[in-house]
């Protein structure tokens, strides 16, 4: 049985990601520049492509025919490994006066690890496109595939590497006392 203060705390998790999801649906490029922008700068360093903004397309790379634009924000990876992060510290943290603060530094650790992967994933779709100019045209589920499979890939890492690092803090926790 869940005690009060952990109901909260995952009720609290459970409202946020409900009340950014829907923020999510009155967003656009612009406002999403917090996410587009690092990540645009990422490829474009990795990819030696200059880019430049545009408030209804995003950022568009002219010589490679792409566009990083709201759907490539990363935005669903965000929230969903905040989430994935959150739970994980409520199940080894919650119930100190420390959580809402953990809450807000969880925040920021997932936005720093989705804009590597979402860049990871850009650079990737870049490169399949160009191993199959032809095809990826033609099939249309390709790049949606790709990102569902790199995103699935980095939160099983991350989750792996966070609850590693939650199991040792609970060892090393358990041989002190």
């Amino acid at each position: 049985m869940l005690s009060s203060t952990r109901f909260c705390f995952y009720a609290a998790i459970a409202g946020v990601f409900i009340l950014l999801k829907l923020a999510y649906l009155h967003l656009d490029s612009p406002a999403l520049q917090f996410l587009l922008a690092p990540t645009n700068v990422l490829v474009g360093t990795a990819l030696n492509s200059p880019s430049y903004f545009s408030a209804t397309s995003g950022y568009v790379h002219e010589a490679l025919h792409f566009t990083i634009e709201k759907s490539c924000s990363g935005y669903n990876f965000w929230l969903m490994c905040w989430v994935l992060l959150a739970v994980e510290w409520g199940r080894h943290k919650s119930g100190s006066w420390r959580s809402v603060g953990a809450l807000l530094a969880l925040l920021f650790l997932s936005y720093g690890l989705t804009v590597l992967v979402n860049a990871a994933r850009i650079l990737t779709a870049v490169q399949v496109r160009a191993i199959l100019p032809a095809d990826s045209q033609s099939l249309w589920w390709l790049h949606e595939t790709e990102g569902v499979l790199i995103y699935l890939f980095f939160l099983v890492i991350i989750y792996s590497c966070f609850s590693y690092l939650f199991a040792r803090q609970d060892t090393a926790y358990a041989h002190a006392v």
